[in-house]
């Protein structure tokens, strides 16, 4: 592969990219940590909040973008809430966490945004998550309940994915906890019970997962389920059986390490995507990893 350098206007903040789509005209939107930038192959036209406008985006640090099934965009940040982009008309609508309302969005730490196929948007935050109606502008929240092991497995959700079947999949867990906390976890939700199934590291069992702190969730086109963890770790899900295969390095080595080589300043190890291209190849990304190609057929690093 060969790599262009592509630099947004605007500062260093304006270049730290969380996020990239691209939409049905082909206009490539960017999210960075200062603002949200379309690109239409020529041009660059960056939005910004601006505390005079109530017609703009909610914050500037921008860390998800989804294009839901009605062309709507939506934008989650860091701190900021949820902002909904309709961009027929120009306009935007802020969504922000309000303590009086159980009704508001749970948390303004916004990680990720899906839509399952009843048209309801997922919202992933740093405290809880998130169902919400279009059609009624509310927001149901769900949280972790240490009593009940059918509740959310961690309150910090940090992905979100609807696999092939219909199915919502929740990977919680921060890579920088704090005071110790290591939890996160894999859960299955149920749409008939409103309640999750969860996938936990357990220590000694080599088919579970190597690290509860889960960022990356993944099925390519063969129906082949990826979840990808802090630790190194990157897996094979077989969701009939619950159970986890860890892919290993070129060298066979345990853990799990998917990187072609070990970086002496990746200290966090984490696998934070995976994608597939029209070759079938996964495109592996990783905290200070790297990016890192897999081979499926090959079983080989490129």
């Amino acid at each position: 592969p060969q790599f262009e350098h592509f630099v947004l206007p605007g500062d260093m903040m304006a270049n730290s990219v969380q996020h990239i789509v691209q939409d049905s005209l082909g206009f490539l939107w960017f999210a960075s940590e200062g603002g949200l930038h379309s690109y239409d192959g020529r041009s660059m036209v960056t939005y910004k909040f601006d505390p005079l406008n109530e017609n703009c985006i909610s914050d500037d640090y921008v860390e998800w973008i989804y294009m839901d099934r009605k062309g709507k965009m939506w934008l989650g940040h860091y701190g900021g809430g949820l902002t909904s982009f309709n961009r027929s008309t120009g306009t935007f609508k802020r969504f922000r966490h309000n303590p009086d309302d159980p009704h508001s969005l749970s948390d303004d730490w916004v990680s990720m945004i899906v839509e399952d196929r009843q048209g309801q948007l997922w919202v992933a935050t740093h405290n809880g998550l998130n169902r919400f109606d279009p059609a009624t502008g509310k927001f149901k929240r769900y949280y972790h309940d240490s009593k009940n092991p059918r509740s959310l497995s961690h309150n910090l959700v940090r992905s979100l994915y609807v696999d092939s079947r219909g199915t919502l999949w929740v990977g919680c867990g921060f890579p920088w906890m704090d005071n110790g906390d290591m939890g996160g976890g894999l859960n299955r939700f149920d749409p008939k019970t409103e309640s999750f199934t969860r996938y936990l590291h357990q220590p000694g069992n080599a088919n579970s997962l190597i690290d509860n702190r889960v960022r990356a969730i993944f099925e390519d086109s063969k129906g082949n389920f990826w979840v990808g963890t802090m630790g190194d770790g990157l897996h094979l899900m077989n969701r009939e059986k619950g159970t986890f295969t860890r892919l290993r390095n070129r060298n066979n080595a345990v853990p799990a390490k998917p990187f072609l080589k070990d970086n002496p300043r990746n200290a966090f190890g984490q696998v934070t995507f995976v994608f597939e291209d029209n070759r079938g190849w996964l495109w592996i990304g990783s905290f200070d990893g790297g990016l890192n190609i897999f081979d499926p057929k090959t079983k080989e690093m490129k």
